[in-house]
């Protein structure tokens, strides 16, 4: 082989393992894409790939959001490996839309996952972008150690919903047989000109009645065939649109003939229209009928499984209440969570009997918005083993 060979395949292997270098160097970050409703509170996690051996001792980034759409109150840290006992800061400016974060470490970070957590308040319907890149210059803002290293950014979201509706889960006895009410609930039901609401039911487990408690004594058209209730209004005037924030729009009542059904909106064949015919975005959120044994009449040898009920009444303000069924002595731990299933706060955690048993939850100090409610049954001489686990969905309307 000649020397100019030798110095050509010098050169060529060398730019390779250089290519390979910055390759491997590149970090790739990722902004969450979030979906949620007006008033809740949600986190959003920035993902970070693999940091292990890239001698990272710090970072420094500024976030751009919308400021008519959500507002982000404060960051914390992941828990990477070199995180804990590192300096961390962060300043907000929710004036303008963007919090700026620095952290920095003694030791090299290491592993892949949550890097930073955004807390974010959803104040507004409507989309907004999650970015590091300043809009007004469009320059990068997050930078690692003095920026000598190659970042790939993936920008996110967050899409809140404001207009929804919602049916009310409801739990009976077994000696409630007669008339049920049903709540329909509204959040942002501003500017309406018109809706359309296809509702479907079990027409075994019950018969639709009347509807009552009607918002405002407004004429609503029912229809209801073979399990499916039908409710449409609109604003014959033309110059009266319904304008309410929160709050019942109504109740249905049904004739309960015994079981179980859900009580589920149409996504596809429900509507509601603003004051110009405009047809709108709402979250339907769907409701059931859920039977359950007479606390009064039960007896502990009926009890053969694990079982957590939804709540009654759903949705509530401020306080609800919800059964659980113990089929042996057991340790149980009751959580309220957000709804991404961080713990908020413990309601329960003790010893319980065999048996049913009733649990109060006030959310006087809680802000309107879904919660989740999470049961842990363990056994009661051993707490390390987890006998059952299940959670509901509490919806807080004030």
């Amino acid at each position: 082989m000649n020397k100019k060979i030798k110095i050509f395949l010098l050169c060529f292997f060398t730019f390779i393992f250089l290519c390979q270098g910055l390759i491997s160097a590149q970090i790739n970050l990722e902004l969450p894409n979030i979906s949620g409703q007006k008033g809740q509170s949600v986190e959003a996690g920035l993902v970070v790939s693999d940091l292990t051996g890239k001698n990272i001792t710090a970072f420094q980034c500024t976030l751009y959001y919308d400021k008519n759409i959500i507002r982000i109150n404060k960051a914390s840290i992941g828990e990477l490996d070199g995180m804990s006992g590192g300096f961390f800061t962060y300043t907000t400016d929710t004036v303008n839309g963007q919090i700026t974060v620095a952290f920095a470490s003694a030791f090299p970070l290491a592993g892949y996952g949550k890097l930073l957590n955004f807390h974010t308040d959803l104040i507004n319907s409507g989309i907004t972008k999650l970015s590091f890149t300043n809009p007004l210059n469009s320059n990068k803002t997050f930078i690692f150690n003095a920026g000598e290293l190659s970042t790939n950014i993936l920008d996110g979201q967050i899409i809140v919903s404001g207009l929804s509706i919602s049916i009310a889960n409801v739990s009976i006895t077994d000696t409630m047989f007669g008339l049920v009410n049903i709540p329909i609930s509204v959040t942002d039901f501003n500017d309406i000109g018109a809706f359309s609401l296809r509702i479907f039911f079990n027409a075994s487990v019950v018969e639709f009645s009347s509807i009552n408690n009607i918002k405002d004594n407004l004429s609503i058209i029912t229809s209801c065939s073979n399990g499916i209730l039908t409710l449409g209004w609109f604003d014959i005037t033309g110059n009266s649109p319904l304008n309410f924030s929160n709050g019942k729009l109504l109740d249905i009542n049904f004739r309960y003939l015994g079981g179980y059904t859900n009580l589920s909106f149409s996504k596809t064949e429900s509507e509601i229209d603003d004051s110009f015919g405009k047809k709108l975005e709402v979250n339907y959120l769907d409701g059931s009928i859920t039977s359950v044994v007479s606390v009064k009449n039960n007896s502990i040898g009926n009890i053969d499984e694990y079982k957590l009920e939804q709540n009654y009444p759903n949705p509530f303000n401020p306080v609800t209440s919800v059964l659980f069924y113990l089929p042996a002595d057991s340790f149980v731990d009751i959580f309220i969570c957000d709804i991404l299933g961080k713990e908020i706060v413990s309601l329960i955690s003790e010893e319980r009997n065999k048996g049913i048993h009733k649990i109060i939850f006030d959310g006087e100090n809680f802000s309107t918005g879904i919660y989740l409610l999470k049961l842990i049954a363990r056994n009661i001489n051993n707490k390390n083993d987890i006998i059952f686990i299940d959670s509901i969905k509490l919806l807080l309307m004030k």
